[in-house]
């Protein structure tokens, strides 16, 4: 088999219907490819939808997680079930376009280790098909070249990859935490040989009216989940060892960290947590711009930040408003 698709789903009754037929539109032989589902322990009707879709197409599964694991456990769990030679990833509220079906032509007659491919990031009601990434280079090229000529997309569904360059190498996610993708999406291209750009929109990213990304602030989990993140992006400094690569790695986790003490500044929590986060995970040797004083004083940051959350939060909750968001 080619292909597996594999799609983490918790509490997905409402869209994952919508999902599963985008893939069966696509014109892609059934036998060619597998679809498996990841219900991370839902409590609505996603497991119900599933199991009448596998009815109707057997190259269909669905499994299950023991736990709650979010969605990078889960992705492991699908791409251990996994039996294609390739894996790609999609969220249950996203969709194809059409034109990844060309994506999955060109991987095949080419042999490559990894394709990436471009996404489109819009709201629910005003479809687009501009391109994020537009990148440059677009020969054949190791992953490695890849990262200092075009940098890595954050997201894992821009990616289809060769399943054995994540099990032979112990590629990873994180489980049972937020911002999973980073590190995972600058860790596994390390490992490819043959890594190229096609420039083609073949993924519809779709932003959520009630999404939790941008309201991060109110969560102390994914927040310190981000910086946490940020953190094992500068421990992939082992792997990439050139000073170009590791000015490239070192930039990710630098704006990742700085993203999540940003978001701190709208937590409400002790100042001694937040301190104690920052020591912890905020290394010396990242580049966090205007801020870059609160490596050395993060007790005053930590102060400051908690006396100014309610004025964060409330500049915050007006620019979503704006922007006819949750």
């Amino acid at each position: 088999m080619l292909l597996t698709i594999v799609i983490p789903v918790h509490n997905g009754e409402h869209c994952i219907d919508a999902c599963l037929n985008c893939i069966w539109r696509l014109g892609l032989d059934e036998a060619d490819y597998e679809v498996v589902c990841v219900n991370d322990c839902s409590t609505d009707g996603t497991v119900a939808a599933v199991e009448r879709q596998c009815k109707e197409h057997g190259n269909l599964r669905l499994v299950n997680n023991a736990r709650n694991l979010r969605a990078g456990g889960s992705r492991n769990h699908g791409v251990r079930e996994a039996r294609g030679q390739y894996v790609a990833f999609m969220d249950a509220d996203d969709y194809y376009d059409s034109s990844f079906a060309e994506c999955v032509r060109y991987l095949k007659d080419n042999d490559l280790d990894i394709l990436c491919f471009d996404t489109a990031r819009h709201a629910v009601e005003k479809e687009n098909n501009i391109p994020i990434y537009k990148f440059k280079h677009r020969e054949v090229m190791t992953g490695r070249e890849f990262l200092t000529a075009n940098s890595f997309p954050y997201a894992p569904t821009r990616y289809i990859f060769k399943r054995s360059l994540m099990v032979d190498n112990g590629a990873y996610f994180a489980e049972e935490c937020s911002c999973e993708d980073v590190d995972w999406a600058h860790k596994l291209p390390f490992f490819a040989k043959r890594m190229q750009f096609l420039p083609v929109v073949a993924y519809h990213y779709v932003l959520e009216p009630n999404s939790t990304t941008g309201a991060e602030f109110r969560s102390k989990e994914r927040v310190f989940d981000r910086i946490r993140s940020g953190y094992r992006v500068s421990c992939l400094t082992e792997l990439y060892t050139t000073d170009n690569e590791r000015k490239a790695i070192m930039g990710v986790a630098s704006a990742t960290s700085r993203y999540g003490i940003m978001f701190l500044c709208g937590l409400f929590t002790s100042p001694a947590e937040k301190k104690r986060i920052i020591e912890q995970y905020v290394l010396a040797e990242l580049n966090l711009g205007r801020i870059n004083w609160v490596k050395r004083f993060p007790g005053v940051f930590a102060w400051v930040s908690t006396i100014i959350a309610p004025v964060f939060r409330t500049m915050v909750v007006l620019h979503r408003k704006l922007n006819k968001r949750k």
